[in-house]
């Protein structure tokens, strides 16, 4: 783009924009960026040992009984495949420990990392859980929202997230489904593979198109 038609731009901007201060405008507007490169939100989970602590509550135990393991060992692998010298505490013997020891809440995360030999705890307190569209009978809809926390067990102050953020996941976003056996186990993987991607790009550099960064 040559200097005369960046200038162009900026005129055009700054008239139609009125009394705004045109010099706000984000760069990927201003110059007709199709994509944005967006930093990792925490970098911290690099060559560690992390065990992924997922909690749900007791309907979402009821309905989904695996869902605690399948939305670990999802995450795991989305984390992975961009953060290649991560380890992860075998999801099985989390969820064996979760399901045994009833008194594990009581337990702190430093104990829990201690426990798993981990460096970090990444905890995902899932607030729902539902493939069922709302208020409605023999409709799907996928929806994930979770609390998300990262702990560091070799900080001062371990029991302390040293990250923390919030993910919210609906599928399909234009619609709920008809019920159908196929329509359940495709909801159900497209919602958990959703969740997990959106979860896994807070840990790592990654560049996203300007409609989705427009959205965040």
């Amino acid at each position: 783009m040559s200097t005369k038609t960046i200038a162009l731009i900026l005129i055009l901007l700054a008239v139609g924009c009125g009394g705004c201060n045109w010099f706000e405008f984000p760069a990927y507007v201003l110059f007709g960026q199709s994509h944005v490169d967006v930093p990792a939100e925490y970098e911290g989970l690099d060559e560690t040992t992390t065990a992924i602590v997922v909690v749900t509550d007791s309907a979402t135990d009821f309905d989904f009984p695996y869902a605690r393991l399948d939305i670990g060992l999802v995450v795991s692998d989305a984390i992975r495949q961009h953060i290649e010298n991560i380890q992860f505490v075998n999801q099985d013997q989390i969820d064996v420990f979760q399901r045994e020891d009833l008194d594990w809440f009581n337990l702190t995360m430093s104990e829990i990392g201690q426990r798993f030999e981990a460096d970090r705890v990444l905890y995902l307190d899932i607030v729902r859980f539902t493939m069922i569209e709302d208020n409605s009978i023999g409709l799907l809809r996928g929806r994930i929202i979770s609390d998300i926390r990262v702990y560091d067990i070799h900080c001062s102050r371990p029991d302390n997230p040293v990250y923390q953020t919030e993910i919210n996941i609906t599928f399909p976003e234009d619609g709920p489904l008809a019920l159908s056996d196929q329509a359940e186990q495709q909801v159900f993987q497209h919602t958990l593979a959703q969740f997990a991607d959106q979860l896994a790009k807070k840990f790592y550099d990654h560049r996203v198109t300007v409609e989705e960064y427009s959205q965040r």
